[in-house]
Parts: structure tokens; sequence; C-alpha cells
């Protein structure tokens, strides 16, 4: 019996003393929050466009990444607005916004260059200033009339560590968009490869 006693206390200090493991140890564990300005270089209506954008982020245990992202148009692109051509000197312009929630996984983060691989959820609207409203679409931003749509967009990027808190990525992505159907507007003026380029900073 007392040997049966000795042994059910080894068990159970050892069971005690026994360290949980978890997906996520909490000496390993680190998080932090970052913000973070885009640039875009991409393809619309047929023309090539410049973007701007923000983005912020938390990224988990450095690897995994969950954020929002907001990008716009800045190039001012003359369209005739009852059949989407191109024009030089029109004061019809294209506008476009789009944002989403972005959800990413970075590999091999402690590395100076690692690889990120991420994609973005989420809708945008299109549409075009000092046109007549057809009554078919709502206002865009005032005196912009446009539609809403829908866009997933993966990214491949390479980062750069450039300090503790600073980051450097650049990389190539592609969005998908449906819903685009705006006079002569059509998910394809929208769709299209594009080149981005990143400055981040946080706690990563």
């Amino acid at each position: 019996m007392k040997n049966i006693i000795i042994v059910f206390v080894f068990v159970v200090c050892s069971t005690l003393s026994a360290q949980e493991k978890t997906l996520f140890p909490s000496e390993d564990y680190s998080s932090g929050w970052y913000g973070a300005s885009v640039l875009k270089l991409a393809e619309i209506n047929n023309q090539s466009s410049l973007l701007m954008g923000v983005q912020a982020g938390y990224i988990m245990n450095h690897s995994f990444i969950i954020g929002l992202v907001m990008n716009g148009l800045v190039s001012n692109l003359g369209i005739e607005p009852q059949t989407g051509d191109v024009l030089s000197d029109n004061k019809d312009y294209l506008h476009l916004m789009y944002g989403g929630v972005e959800l990413g996984y970075v590999i091999l983060p402690m590395e100076q260059f690692h690889l990120v691989l991420s994609s973005l959820i989420g809708f945008g609207k299109i549409g075009y200033n000092n046109s007549v409203d057809d009554g078919n679409n709502d206002n865009f931003m005032g005196s912009h009339n446009g539609v809403s749509f829908f866009l997933v967009e993966p990214t491949v990027s390479v980062e750069a560590n450039i300090t503790s808190f600073f980051k450097v990525k650049a990389g190539v992505n592609y969005r998908f968009s449906t819903g685009v159907e705006y006079r002569d507007l059509r998910n394809e003026d929208v769709s299209g490869l594009s080149g981005e380029l990143n400055f981040k900073f946080g706690s990563f």
C-alpha cells in the first residue's frame, strides 16, 4: 500500500511540473501593431495608373498578419462618360477606391530578406465625376457617380528588415474584380496585375 501511495504522489507531481504545450509558447510568442503607406502602379481602364493607400494591422508571432487596407486612384484618367473611351483633354475623370481585410503570412521573418504571402478581400467603388446621372446609380463621393464591386487581391512580396521598427516591402499582385457594370466600364477594366511598394512602421 505504501508503495502505491509513493507511486501515486510521484505521478501527480510529475504531471503538475510538466509544461503545457501550446501553439504559441509564452516565452517565444510576440505580437505587435504596424502601419504602412502604399504606392501601387497598375493598369486601370487600359491606362497606366498610380494608386496610393494606407494599411494598419496586427502581426502575431512575427508571422500571422491581419489588417485593414484602403487604396485610392490618384492619377487623372480622362474618359468619355457615355462610352468610357480614354480621352486626353476631358473634364470627366475616373475615380476608384477600394479596401478591405488583409490576411497574410511571413515566411522566415527573422531573416533580413523574407517572403510575404497575403490576400486582400474587400469592396470598392468606381465611377467618374462631372457626368450626368442616369438615375440608376447613386452618387459617388459627392459629385461622382459610380457602382460598388467586390474584389480579391492576392499578393506575393519580398520584405526587408531595415531596423527593428521599419520594413520595406515590394510585391506583385492581381486584382480579381466582379460587379463592375457602369456604362462601358466592366470587370476587366479594374482587374489586372499591379506592383506595389510598402513602407511599414511598427512593433513587429
